[in-house]
C-alpha cells in the first residue's frame, strides 16, 4: 500500500499549493476611488490587480466616450444592479448603464493587458476612444440588445501613461443585470499565463469529472450493484458542465456559435440535476441519517425547476433562483449534518466522506454567496474545494469498495468453511453407519449361506459399494475444487491397471450380456510413474459409465502411444462403447458436476453426475485432458489423454523384486503378539474391528470413550491402540495427547486413528496430536492386517 500512502501525500501537497495560491490572490489590491486608480509600474510587474471600487456610473444610459457628461454619481464595481437597485440607485437588474474609470502610471508601461469577464450579459467597452473589446451587441431594448458570455484577456495597444475606461452594459435576458465579476490589469504575459493555467485546470478538472464517472460505471457492476457508487458516477456526470459551461465559460472558447439561451439552460439544469444527485448520494450511503420527508420535497422541487428552465425563457426562469437559494441553504445545514453524522457512526470508516462532503458545502456556500453579489468566488480557492471533495469522495468509495471486497470474501471464506465442516460432519456421520454395514455384509458374505441369503448379503455389499463411491466422489471433488488433492507417483503397469479393471468390471458386462475387449499397442511402456490410483479412478469412471449405459454389444479398452521419446511418454485411453450416445447439445456441459444426459437418465440409470466432472479434474491435475466423441443411439468414445515419465530399467527390476504384502492372515497374532485396545463408541464398529481382530488370532478390549481408554491404559500395558476420533465425553485427539504426556508408562503404544473423517488435513491432524498412523472408515480387513504387519514388525525390532 505504500504506492497509496504516496499517492496520498502527494495529492496533499497539491491541495496546499492550491490553498496557498487561493490564500495570495484573496489580496483586492488598491481600489478605485472617485473613477480613478493610479498605478506603479512596478506594482503591475509584480502581479494583477482587480479594478474594484467607485466607477463613476451613468444609469439607464448608453453613452459613448465622447457623450460622457461630468460624473455625478459613482458606484461599485462590480456589483450586480439588483443590489444597486437596495441601496437606491435608479437602476433596475432589466436595463442597461454606461461605466466610466481613469487609470494613471508613474511611467510609460510595459505590454498590458486586460482580463475581462462575462458581465451576464452584453457589453461594449472603448479604451481612449476606441473599441476594445465587446460579447453580444449593447442595445436599449430586449429586441436589440444580444447577450452572450466569453470572458476576454487582450492587449493593449496604447501604451500611453492614461487609460480612459468606458464600459457600457446592457441586460434584458437575465433576473441579475450588471456586472458580477471584477476587471483584472496586469501584463500581458502574467494575464495570458494565468489564463491559460486556470483553463488548463478547469479542463483537467472537467476530465476527471468524466473519468471518475465512467469509472464508477463500470465499477457499479462489481460491486454488488452498490448504488452510492451508481450515483456518485452520475453526479460527476451531470456536474461536469458546470465546470466548462459557467462561471468563465470555457465552453465557448470551443463552441463560440453556441447559442446563449442553450447553455444558460444546460447551467441551470445541471446546477439543479446535481443537487438533487448529491441528496440521493448522501442518502444511498447513510439511509439512516437523511429523512425522506425532507429529501423528496427538496428533489421534487429541482425536478420542477428543471421543467421550468426547459420550457420557459431566460428571462422568466432565472427568476425562480431565490427558490434554489432557499434550497441550498436547506442542503448546506443537511450537509453538514450528515458528515458529522457519519464520523459518529464510525470515524475511521466515513471519515474520508466527511471531510469531502464539507468540502461540497463550502463549494455551495460560495456559489450561495457569489450568486446573491455578497462576494466574489476565487478562481483558487474553489479549485481546492473541487479537488479536495473528489480526492476525499473517492478515497470514501474506494475503502467502501474494499470494505465491501473484504466482508464478501469474509462471507466466501465462511460458506467455504461450512461447506467443509458440512462434509466432515456428513461424511464421518455416513461413513461410521457405513462401516459397519460393509464390514458386517463383508464377514457375513464368509459363513454358510444359501442361494437366498447370499443374493441378498450381495445386494446389501453393493448397494453398501456404491454409496462408499457416491461419499468418496462428493469429497474428491471437494479436494480438488480446494487445490488440495496431491498425487501420489510410484511406478506401474498400464497394462496391468487395465486388466485389474477388465477382471473388476467383466461380470457386470456379462450380466448385461456385454462384450469387454481390450487392446494394448505393442508400443505400450511396460512401467511408467504416475498416480496409479487415480489413473484406474478415471478408467473405472468411464469402463462404469460405458457398461451402464449400453445396452447390447461392446465396450472396448485401448491404450495407444501418442508420443514417445527416452523419458517421456503420452498414452491415450479409449473407452468407447455401443450405447445410447450423446447428442451434441449436451456435450459442452457433459463434464460439469451433477450433470447428466438429460433429466431421464439420472432416473433410469442412477448416479450423481459427478464421476466425468472428476475424471477430467484429475486429467487436468495431472497434465492431461477427456475428450468425447459421440453419436446419439450410436455409442461414444471416452479419449484419456496423460503424460508419464519412464521407467528406467534399474527401478523396473528393483519393482519386480518387490513382494506383494499377504493378504488376511488367520494367524497373525502368533507373528505378532500385540496387547490390542479398541476405543469406539459405536457399537456396530466396537463389533466389527473386534471379529476382524478375533479372525487374526488377537483377542481385545474395548473402551467407550477416551476417558475410560485412560483408566484401561493406566492400569494395562497395550501395544497397539485403536483409536476413533469422535467420542462423548473425551475425544481421541485428547485421550492421545494425555497418553503421550504420561511419563510413567513403561512403553507407549502404537495408536491408530480409525475415523470417519476422510477430508484433506485430516490425516495430519491425527499425526500432530500424537498418532502413529491413520485409517478412515469404512474399514478394509487388508488394511488393518498392513496396519498389524507394519507396527507389528517395527514392535518387534525395538
Amino acid at each position: 500500500m505504500k504506492w497509496a500512502h504516496r499517492l496520498t501525500f502527494f495529492l496533499l501537497c497539491c491541495n496546499h499549493l492550491l490553498f496557498s495560491q487561493a490564500v495570495v490572490l484573496l489580496s483586492e489590491g488598491q481600489p478605485v476611488a472617485k473613477g480613478e486608480i493610479h498605478f506603479s509600474i512596478s506594482q503591475l510587474k509584480e502581479a494583477s490587480f482587480p479594478l474594484n471600487g467607485q466607477w463613476a456610473f451613468y444609469a439607464n444610459q448608453l453613452l459613448n466616450p465622447d457623450q460622457l457628461p461630468a460624473p455625478t454619481t459613482y458606484a461599485q464595481f462590480p456589483e450586480l444592479w439588483n443590489s444597486l437597485q437596495k441601496k437606491g440607485y435608479d437602476i433596475a437588474p432589466i436595463g442597461y448603464a454606461t461605466y466610466h474609470l481613469k487609470i494613471y502610471f508613474d511611467s510609460i508601461p510595459p505590454r498590458l493587458a486586460l482580463s475581462i469577464p462575462d458581465f451576464y450579459s452584453a457589453y461594449r467597452l472603448w479604451i481612449n476612444g476606441e473599441i476594445f473589446a465587446q460579447n453580444g451587441e449593447v442595445g436599449d431594448s430586449r429586441a436589440s440588445s444580444i447577450p452572450y458570455w466569453l470572458p476576454i484577456t487582450k492587449m493593449l495597444i496604447d501604451r500611453s501613461q492614461e487609460l480612459d475606461l468606458v464600459l457600457q452594459i446592457s441586460n434584458f435576458d437575465h433576473a441579475r443585470g450588471g456586472p458580477l465579476d471584477p476587471i483584472f490589469i496586469g501584463t500581458n504575459e502574467r494575464l495570458l499565463r494565468e489564463k491559460e493555467i486556470n483553463q488548463n485546470l478547469t479542463f483537467a478538472l472537467f476530465c476527471v469529472l468524466i473519468m471518475c464517472g465512467v469509472f464508477l460505471l463500470g465499477l457499479y457492476p462489481l460491486r454488488n450493484m452498490d448504488t452510492a457508487a451508481l450515483t456518485f458516477a452520475a453526479f460527476c456526470l451531470a456536474h461536469s458542465y458546470r465546470i466548462i459551461g459557467s462561471e468563465d465559460y470555457l465552453l465557448h472558447t470551443v463552441l463560440p456559435a453556441l447559442p446563449y439561451w442553450i447553455a444558460l439552460k444546460l447551467e441551470y439544469i445541471s446546477l439543479y440535476i446535481s443537487i438533487i444527485i448529491a441528496w440521493e448520494y448522501g442518502y444511498q450511503l447513510f439511509p439512516g441519517t437523511i429523512s425522506k420527508r425532507i429529501m423528496h420535497p427538496v428533489q421534487y422541487t429541482y425536478v420542477v425547476l428543471c421543467l421550468i428552465t426547459i420550457f420557459s425563457p431566460a428571462h422568466i426562469f432565472t427568476h425562480f433562483v431565490f427558490v434554489n437559494h432557499a434550497l441550498l441553504v436547506l442542503s448546506v445545514v443537511t450537509g453538514i449534518y450528515l458528515s458529522i453524522g457519519a464520523v459518529l457512526i464510525h470515524f475511521r470508516r466515513n471519515f474520508n466522506f466527511s471531510i469531502g462532503f464539507l468540502m461540497l458545502v463550502f463549494l455551495m456556500i460560495i456559489s450561495i454567496g457569489d450568486s446573491m453579489g455578497l462576494w466574489h468566488s476565487n478562481y483558487w480557492v474553489v479549485l481546492f474545494l473541487y479537488a479536495n471533495f473528489l480526492f476525499f469522495q473517492y478515497r470514501h468509495l474506494s475503502q467502501r469498495f474494499a470494505y465491501s471486497f473484504k466482508k464478501a470474501v469474509e462471507a466466501a471464506d465462511a460458506a467455504s468453511q461450512v461447506k467443509s465442516e458440512f462434509l466432515a460432519t456428513m461424511s464421518h456421520e455416513i461413513r461410521t453407519p457405513l462401516n459397519g454395514v460393509i464390514g458386517m455384509t463383508g464377514l457375513l458374505s464368509q459363513t454358510p449361506l444359501t442361494n437366498e441369503q447370499k443374493l441378498f448379503v450381495d445386494s446389501i455389499k453393493s448397494s453398501g459399494d456404491n454409496l462408499l463411491i457416491i461419499i468418496n466422489d462428493i469429497l474428491d471433488l471437494s479436494k480438488i475444487e480446494a487445490g488440495s488433492m496431491n498425487l501420489n507417483l510410484a511406478p506401474f503397469d498400464p497394462e496391468k491397471v487395465v486388466r485389474e479393471i477388465f477382471q473388476l468390471l467383466e461380470p457386470k458386462a456379462i450380466a448385461k450380456e456385454l462384450k469387454l475387449l481390450i487392446e494394448i499397442n505393442a508400443d505400450v511402456p511396460k512401467q511408467v510413474i504416475g498416480d496409479v490410483i487415480r489413473v484406474r479412478q478415471i478408467l473405472l469412471n468411464l469402463v462404469g459409465n460405458a457398461i451402464k449405459f449400453t445396452e447390447r454389444g461392446e465396450i472396448k479398452i485401448e491404450v495407444s502411444v501418442l508420443s514417445l521419446t527416452n523419458q517421456k511418454v503420452n498414452l491415450k485411453w479409449s473407452v468407447s462403447d455401443t450405447g445410447i450416445g450423446i447428442s451434441k447439445a449436451i456435450i459442452p456441459n457433459l463434464f460439469e458436476p451433477f450433470s447428466q444426459a438429460d433429466g431421464s437418465t439420472s432416473r433410469k440409470y442412477e448416479g450423481t453426475g459427478l464421476g466425468l466432472s472428476i475424471s477430467r479434474k484429475l486429467a487436468a491435475l495431472m497434465g492431461g485432458s477427456i475428450e468425447v466423441d459421440s453419436q446419439e443411439g450410436k455409442g461414444s468414445t471416452f479419449s484419456v489423454e496423460l503424460p508419464f515419465d519412464i521407467v528406467s530399467f534399474s527401478i523396473m527390476h528393483e519393482e519386480e523384486n518387490k513382494q506383494t504384502p499377504p493378504g488376511l492372515d488367520a494367524g497373525l497374532a502368533k507373528k505378532y503378539p500385540l496387547q490390542i485396545l479398541i476405543v469406539e463408541d459405536h457399537l456396530i464398529n466396537q463389533k466389527l474391528i473386534s471379529i476382524l481382530l478375533h479372525k487374526m488370532g488377537y483377542e481385545t478390549d474395548v473402551a467407550n470413550n477416551g476417558l475410560e481408554a485412560l483408566e484401561k491404559v493406566e492400569h494395562k500395558p497395550y501395544d497397539l491402540i485403536f483409536m476413533d476420533i469422535q467420542m462423548p465425553e473425551m475425544d481421541g485427539f485428547m485421550a492421545t495427547r494425555k497418553i503421550r504426556n504420561w511419563g510413567n508408562l513403561s512403553c507407549q503404544p502404537i495408536i491408530v486413528a480409525i475415523t470417519a473423517n476422510a477430508l484433506h488435513g485430516d490425516r495430519e491432524k491425527c499425526l500432530e496430536v500424537g498418532m502413529n498412523d491413520y485409517l478412515s472408515k469404512p474399514l478394509h480387513p487388508e488394511q488393518v492386517a498392513e496396519i498389524i504387519r507394519t507396527w507389528g514388525s517395527k514392535r518387534q525390532e525395538n
